[in-house]
Order: C-alpha cells, then sequence, then structure tokens
C-alpha cells in the first residue's frame, strides 16, 4: 500500500509524508486487531461461536496466544516455537515461550543491522529510490524506538526492579 502513495510523489518531503501516514494506520489498525481478539475470551457465553486460529474454528485442545495480535491458534495448527529449555530436554513451559502467529511473523521487519547495511549500499546509487526513502524512514524509526526503549530502561524505578 506505501508504494501506491510513493507512485504519486517523487520528492523526498512527500514520500516522508506518506511513510509516516502508512505507519500511522499501521498502529492504529494493530491496536483495532488487539482489541477485537482480546474481546472475543470476554464473549465466554458464546465462546462455542467464536472463530480463532488461521483454521477459523472454535477454541479446543492447547492452544496459543500470539504476542503480537492477541489472537488464539491451536497447537496443531501452527508451528509450536523452541523454547531455550526444550533444547535442553525439558518440558515444554508456556510462561517462557514468545509465540508470533504466521500473520504476524509474515510481517516481521527485518534486523536493524540488515537494514543499514541496504542503506548504505543505497547511498553508493547514483539514483535515488522512493523505496530507499522508506527504508531510510524504517531505520529512523526502529533507532527512534530503541532510543525510547534504552531511556526506559535506565528509569530509576526499572533500573532498580
Amino acid at each position: 500500500e506505501l508504494e501506491d502513495g510513493v507512485e504519486e510523489y517523487r520528492d523526498t518531503a512527500a514520500v516522508v509524508a506518506v511513510f509516516k501516514d502508512r505507519e500511522q494506520k499501521e498502529v492504529e489498525a494493530m491496536h483495532a486487531l488487539r482489541e477485537a481478539n482480546l474481546a472475543k475470551m470476554t464473549m465466554v457465553d458464546r465462546i462455542e461461536e467464536i472463530k480463532f486460529c488461521i483454521c477459523r474454528k472454535t477454541a479446543s485442545g492447547f492452544m496459543l496466544q500470539c504476542e503480537l495480535c492477541k489472537d488464539w491458534f491451536h497447537s496443531t495448527c501452527v508451528t509450536l516455537p523452541k523454547t531455550s529449555s526444550q533444547k535442553k530436554g525439558s518440558s515444554w513451559p508456556a510462561k517462557e515461550v514468545k509465540f508470533l502467529c504466521p500473520l504476524c511473523m509474515r510481517s516481521r521487519r527485518p534486523r536493524l543491522e540488515t537494514i543499514l547495511s541496504l542503506l548504505v549500499s543505497l547511498q553508493k546509487l547514483p539514483v535515488r529510490l522512493p523505496e530507499g526513502e522508506a527504508l531510510q524512514c524504517l531505520t529512523e524509526r526502529a533507532m527512534s524506538w530503541q532510543d525510547r526503549a534504552r531511556q526506559a530502561l535506565a528509569t530509576d524505578e526499572l533500573s532498580s526492579a
């Protein structure tokens, strides 16, 4: 969808504006999806009607909750995440698991090191690409988040916890 907006514009400011707009819409959409998925579990009186998982069937058996979208998935429909204790041969502790569903996994961002490497390569090109501008925005977004996380972790409340 970002490409649709970028095609209309060729200057950097316009590309950045389109990216920021799409970024805000992405955040709003994720909040709405989380709310809807969390609301499913409050409808216990209708739980046999509520659809979960990629199979769109009702809750049954062992289920995992996605850390990002908060929907629930049958353990038989998704690949179970590997844990550090699983590698050592102990039982599978659900509290330790950070599960991302197939849809959220697909939307995962690349590692920051990979993006930075691409940006360096892009700067060597004699042309300017709108995709490069979008990549720059993505990088700045990730670095800004890292800075905010570091500041939050450095507060007295968290450092003494």
